[in-house]
């Protein structure tokens, strides 16, 4: 991730926190996502873009799922949102 420069580092954990704090498992790359989160930490929407470009290729997030879904997340994650509800009641994974 460092071909994406320093603040790379600073997008992938504005990512996961949006995903954590979201819907838990998951989230939606839209139009406005990237702006939210250059916005919100300072960088341009070209480099919150670059660098969700270049987690997708070494697989920091799942391509798949983004190709079909147009969502990031990866199976850690997953793995990580079920483990954590796991006493909860009524926990749905789409």
């Amino acid at each position: 991730m460092r071909g994406c420069g320093p603040t790379s580092a600073l997008i992938l954990t504005s990512l996961l926190c949006n995903i954590y704090q979201n819907k838990g498992y998951y989230t939606l790359v839209d139009d406005d996502l990237s702006f939210d989160i250059a916005d919100k930490i300072g960088v341009s929407e070209g480099a919150v873009n670059e660098t969700i470009t270049k987690a997708l290729q070494v697989r920091f997030f799942d391509p798949l799922q983004y190709e079909k879904n147009r969502i990031i997340t990866s199976l850690e994650i997953l793995r990580r949102y079920k483990a954590g509800s796991s006493k909860r009641e009524n926990v749905e994974i789409n």
